[in-house]
């Protein structure tokens, strides 16, 4: 039985929850729209920011997309010279994406865009308020990844 069993307040919750993330989302998609990528290619340039060079079956992973569409959006990432597909230097039969400087640099301009505007949002919160925020969030993204098994994760801090 749960511990706070009001079914309205827990839809209440669920639905600022929701509307919170398709606003963030919608902040990131128009950065991503006014450097003339989506919302996809601009998460393709996030991982290889993260995580350096990597096999494409690694980027279909992280982003949870099948194969034929992680080709997709790195074809046309290619072309527009923001990733670039090289020979592994560990095994030179395997190719892996690399984020060109350019894709750097673009990753870096749609990242700062939007963050400034969420990071403006935040600054009607106070300290406090913004910490509280934080800590129920990670709690909720734990509570939900204990429920649903490995296949979510939650943050680390």
């Amino acid at each position: 039985m749960p511990a706070y069993d009001d079914w309205g307040q827990r839809s209440r919750v669920l639905l600022a929850l929701l509307s919170s993330e398709r606003a963030i989302l919608r902040a990131m998609t128009e950065s991503a729209a006014q450097a003339d990528i989506t919302l996809q290619q601009f998460s393709v340039l996030g991982v290889l920011s993260r995580l350096g060079p990597v096999p494409m079956s690694r980027l279909g992973e992280e982003l949870r997309v099948t194969p034929p569409n992680i080709t997709g959006v790195v074809d046309r990432l290619e072309k527009k010279e923001l990733v670039k597909r090289e020979s592994s230097s560990k095994d030179r039969r395997r190719k892996e994406i690399r984020l060109t400087t350019r894709g750097a640099a673009l990753y870096e301009r749609v990242r700062v865009g939007y963050s400034e505007s969420l990071q403006e949002s935040l600054d009607a919160f106070t300290q406090e308020e913004q910490e509280t925020l934080a800590k129920l969030l990670k709690k909720l993204a734990k509570e939900i990844a204990r429920k649903n098994g490995a296949g979510l994760s939650a943050p680390k801090n």
